[in-house]
């Protein structure tokens, strides 16, 4: 059973998203602001969310952040409640949604097979590596995108890449600026298509595969120290 978040202030719109969600059999949590939101993502996994963007733009500046933030990492559908009309309409960047069915439509294509997950901790930092980008672990010849990072952490990275892509699918990186060159295992969390929007796009990936060496490297050029 899939769980998602409903980050709304009015309780309207509250209410509303949560009826159409109890109507679908789904678990869900809540959350009024970006400081609730926080307890929640951090300890709860979760398979996307429902953003009410009036809330995002009424939070504070470090609330926008971090609900940008957490709105690339999950499945994110952002809704607008018109209590004149009753009408809930909404939309996920890059993608149309049926307008009779958007929330079942949400939640069957994007947050179904979207693995459930907890937001992570590790913060990541602007920083530019040079990457061997691969869907195969032995890079064969021709099947190697030439990339860079856009942001690192200890647990992963955004690359820029306008290949086409699919959550939860693996990846194996070789970081040019470590020196064991071993392929690091990833999996795509999020992604940011090509001629979707004003963005660069790419795939954010999730480290699984990373021995010590490599991890002491990744922490050492985050602290601005060349390993």
């Amino acid at each position: 059973m899939i769980k998602v978040l409903i980050l709304a202030g009015d309780p309207e719109a509250r209410s509303v998203i949560r009826r159409k969600l109890d109507e679908s059999g789904v678990f869900h949590d809540e959350a009024r602001d970006a400081s609730e939101m926080w307890e929640k993502i951090i300890h709860t996994p979760l398979n996307g969310m429902i953003l009410d963007v009036l809330t995002s733009a009424k939070a504070p500046p470090k609330g926008k952040v971090l609900i940008q933030e957490v709105s690339e990492l999950y499945p994110t559908l952002r809704v607008r409640w018109d209590s004149k009309n009753r009408n809930l309409r909404g939309l996920v960047m890059g993608e149309s949604l049926d307008k009779n069915h958007l929330l079942d439509d949400f939640l069957d294509r994007f947050c179904r097979p979207w693995p459930a997950r907890l937001y992570r901790q590790h913060k990541r930092v602007p920083l530019n590596l040079n990457v061997l980008l691969s869907r195969n672990e032995s890079f064969p010849e021709g099947q190697v995108e030439k990339s860079i990072t856009l942001d690192i952490s200890e647990g992963g990275c955004f690359l820029f890449s306008t290949q086409d892509w699919e959550v939860s699918a693996l990846v194996w990186i070789r970081f040019q600026e470590i020196s064991d060159q071993t392929p690091i295992q990833a999996e795509i969390r999020r992604l940011r298509s090509w001629n979707t929007g004003m963005h660069i796009p790419g795939i954010g990936v999730q480290f699984t595969d990373l021995n010590p060496r490599q991890l002491r490297e990744i922490c050492q050029h985050l602290k601005g120290n060349k390993p």
